[in-house]
């Protein structure tokens, strides 16, 4: 992002800054413009008023450069309530498949208040005959590739939205740690699907640090992914 926004930084005035928020999942920027008008009255305020001015064009510019990488602003910061208020937009529903995150993803979508309008369930199918009998994974498909593979999480999520006739599904199976690995596929390693019936986009992962953050990361990941597939 800061290589992105290199260019646009260097041409600030020295009274605006541009500040860097980063969390594990995702990073806030904050434009900052810091007056230096003295007094009360009707100066101050045109003053006041020129600063938002600055910020305001300033931000559109922000928002210009970074494109999709962007997803939310002032109190849309959630990514969950990000993509669930374009779900509600459009009439369309999501459901989700998954193994590695244990429900996060479901947790996620419902702590925004209204998620029931769009989000019809889950299906956490941690073990492979649950995969096979609850979302119709082909055996062979596991057999072939294994559980943590992009074919897998495709046919997971394909599954997910038959089983509960959803616009979208969501789908992830991975190697939260601290054991399981196996040989090419490390801890860290997450599979991820998300889509329509039409297009199912999948992708693998490498996640850093303990489980819990591989599983937040992950989730985070899948919604993203989700957001993306429904621009």
């Amino acid at each position: 992002i800061a290589e992105m926004l290199a260019l646009f930084e260097s041409r600030f005035p020295d009274h605006v800054k541009l500040a860097y928020l980063p969390e594990l999942s995702r990073v806030k920027l904050r434009l900052t413009a810091i007056g230096t008008a003295a007094g009360r009255g009707p100066l101050r305020e045109e003053a006041r008023r020129e600063l938002v001015g600055q910020l305001e064009a300033l931000g559109k510019e922000l928002r210009g450069i970074l494109g999709n990488v962007a997803y939310g602003e002032d109190d849309q910061s959630a990514l969950a309530q990000v993509v669930g208020n374009r779900l509600r937009e459009t009439g369309a529903t999501v459901s989700t498949a998954e193994s590695c995150t244990g429900g996060y993803i479901a947790h996620l979508i419902t702590t925004i208040p209204g998620s029931s309008d769009y989000y019809m369930g889950s299906v956490v199918a941690y073990d492979n005959e649950v995969k096979q009998s609850e979302l119709s994974v082909s055996a062979q498909t596991l057999a072939d590739h294994g559980a943590v593979s992009e074919p897998v999480v495709g046919e997971m999520c394909a599954g997910v939205m038959n089983r509960l006739h959803t616009t979208y599904g969501i789908s992830v199976s991975g190697i939260a740690g601290p054991d399981g690995a196996t040989p090419g596929k490390p801890i860290g390693t997450v599979c991820i699907g998300a889509g329509g019936a039409g297009k199912i986009a999948t992708r693998t992962c490498h996640f850093s640090g303990n489980r819990m953050q591989v599983i937040e990361q992950a989730s985070v990941t899948a919604l993203n992914m989700l957001r993306l597939e429904m621009v």
